[in-house]
């Protein structure tokens, strides 16, 4: 009886370090929240961003996001300078700082942080591949985006361009509000 009680406890714990020290993908937007107990949301982080999983407690994960954010505007993280591929937007400058981990100008003389947060989200949103993320976007798009015309080439737009393209067509596509995150993700991902 204590064996398989042994057991038991094992598994349960094993799985809830399910990606622990991996990394993994958001499958879909979440909230996030300053710890484990807090109910008070304090910002969103974004279909498709990588996360480095630290940790399970309860219904949360802990995470560590890292991303560039423009200096004085560190509560917005983007997958790269100058490009507006949001990783991560906290409702303020003052909830938590990040950590930095880097800097740099771009072409216009705007200065630059790569930063990371370590913040908690709700179990059940990771994904442990980026294209499964990304294969329902892959799919919206060929399905809707080609429906009343061809699709154009992905390489066609600019990853800044891509966002305000889908939005605009959003209505005619018939996208949900989350639709349209997953067609935005796969052509940000595959746009120049």
């Amino acid at each position: 009886m204590k064996k398989r009680n042994l057991i038991l406890i094992g598994l349960i714990f094993s799985n809830s370090l399910l990606f622990a020290g991996q990394k993994a993908y958001l499958n879909s937007d979440q909230k996030v929240f300053l710890n484990a107990n807090s109910k008070k949301v304090i910002g969103k982080i974004d279909t498709a961003t990588p996360v480095e999983v630290l940790g399970t407690k309860g219904d949360f994960k802990k995470i560590k996001v890292s991303g560039w954010a423009a200096y004085g505007f560190e509560n917005v993280l983007f997958k790269d300078v100058g490009k507006r591929v949001f990783y991560l937007v906290l409702n303020d400058n003052k909830t938590k700082k990040p950590q930095v981990h880097d800097k740099k100008t771009d072409t216009y003389d705007t200065q630059w942080k790569n930063v990371s947060y370590t913040l908690w989200i709700k179990k059940g949103s990771l994904a442990k591949s980026i294209d499964s993320v990304y294969a329902k976007g892959k799919e919206l798009f060929a399905n809707r985006c080609g429906a009343c015309h061809a699709a154009p080439e992905l390489e066609h737009y600019t990853v800044n361009q891509w966002p305000s393209i889908i939005k605009s067509m959003k209505p005619r596509a018939g996208l949900t509000d989350a639709d349209m995150q997953y067609v935005v993700k796969y052509v940000q991902a595959h746009g120049k």
